[in-house]
């Protein structure tokens, strides 16, 4: 009996020990199947593959000229962050919201959108850059900025362009003759603002020195008035030469012009005159005008209240703002009703309408034009 039981679990273990392991296979294969293949495949559905024509910039939208058309740049980059220095000095920090970087033999390109520059000065101060797009090439390290590009320099005079170039090897910023460029500094305390607009724009940091290379026009205007001075000064010029260190702009006209086009004007509300070149001496940046001087063949006219307009020329003109008075010098000579005064100097007092002349050498009567 004990040998027939024997006999019987035998049996049984040797048919059980084939379920069991047909039993364990199908568990570890239906485990295989449940966990991995499937989460990967439910992954990929899910997500999906990446189309690498998302990653083209549409070169056709750009601003930007050189950007590789249908090229897969070799990395997009979101909300970057990028600073430029030379040595341990910094040149500019460039942040944007997206920037796709291509590669090109050594030469590598950068093209960023909604960008953010700030450019630091020997001096450490920065000027704040903005525009819709900007290039940045590693083998010239120059930053070009395109689209309603927006430069605030550090004592907050506003620069307004289509386009700006920064060369941090020479710290300069260039915008082309072709881009119509306007400038507008902040309110003094006593209310004066210059602006200007002008056929492109050059600013040399080391020098601290602006160039307005053509068709420049320049305002001075005073917002709170005063009783006793002009509210309002235009210059109109071909160039001009701005020295900061020194506080004065000199303004200059193209010696190609025919000698009846070749002068720069001045306006005020009730003066205008015009010199081959003039200069332009202020206290500040941005505060009120203290000299304006004028050179070679100067013609300055004044309306008057009562009578006819008053009339100067000569060699030289200086029109000081602060005792509100123009000085003619070489060969002066001033025009006022039907009298005529010459001397070696006129000093025209324009508060009072006093005309003091030095060295008198002449007075005549009758009708100049």
């Amino acid at each position: 009996m004990t040998r027939f039981v024997g006999l019987i679990k035998g049996t049984w273990r040797k048919r059980l020990r084939p379920v069991l392991i047909v039993g364990i296979a199908l568990f570890i294969i239906v485990e295989v199947i449940a966990l991995a293949p499937s989460t990967l495949e439910e992954g990929r559905k899910s997500s999906g593959m990446i189309d690498p024509e998302s990653l083209v910039a549409d070169s056709a939208q750009s601003l930007v000229p050189g950007i590789p058309k249908d090229a897969i740049p070799e990395y997009v980059v979101e909300k970057f962050d990028y600073v430029s220095a030379r040595g341990t000095e910094k040149q500019w920090k460039l942040t944007a919201d997206t920037a796709h970087l291509y590669k090109s033999g050594s030469e590598k390109l950068i093209h960023t959108q909604n960008v953010r520059a700030h450019i630091y000065d020997p001096d450490g101060k920065i000027t704040i850059v903005t525009g819709k797009e900007a290039k940045y090439l590693s083998n010239r390290r120059d930053l070009e900025v395109f689209g309603n590009v927006r430069t605030v320099f550090p004592d907050g005079f506003e620069l307004k362009s289509e386009y700006l170039r920064y060369r941090p090897n020479e710290k300069t910023i260039d915008i082309p003759k072709k881009y119509r460029t306007e400038g507008i500094g902040k309110e003094s305390e006593d209310g004066t603002v210059l602006s200007f607009l002008s056929n492109g724009f050059v600013y040399e940091m080391k020098q601290n020195k602006i160039l307005l290379p053509q068709n420049v026009t320049l305002t001075f205007e005073k917002k709170k008035l005063t009783s006793n001075s002009e509210t309002k000064t235009v210059i109109e010029s071909d160039r001009s030469e701005i020295q900061r260190i020194d506080q004065v702009a000199h303004f200059t006209m193209e010696p190609t012009r025919p000698a009846t086009m070749r002068f720069v004007k001045i306006s005020q509300p009730q003066t205008t005159a015009k010199g081959r070149k003039a200069s332009l001496r202020y206290g500040s940046y941005s505060e009120v005008v203290e000299y304006l001087t004028i050179n070679e063949d100067v013609s300055v006219r004044e309306k008057r209240p009562k009578g006819s307009d008053r009339r100067g020329t000569g060699g030289l003109a200086v029109f000081d703002s602060k005792s509100n008075t123009i000085t003619f010098t070489q060969f002066p000579q001033v025009y006022e009703d039907q009298d005529t005064v010459t001397g070696d100097k006129i000093v025209v007092h324009r508060d009072t309408d006093v005309i003091e002349v030095d060295q008198s050498n002449a007075y005549s009567e009758g009708n100049k034009e």
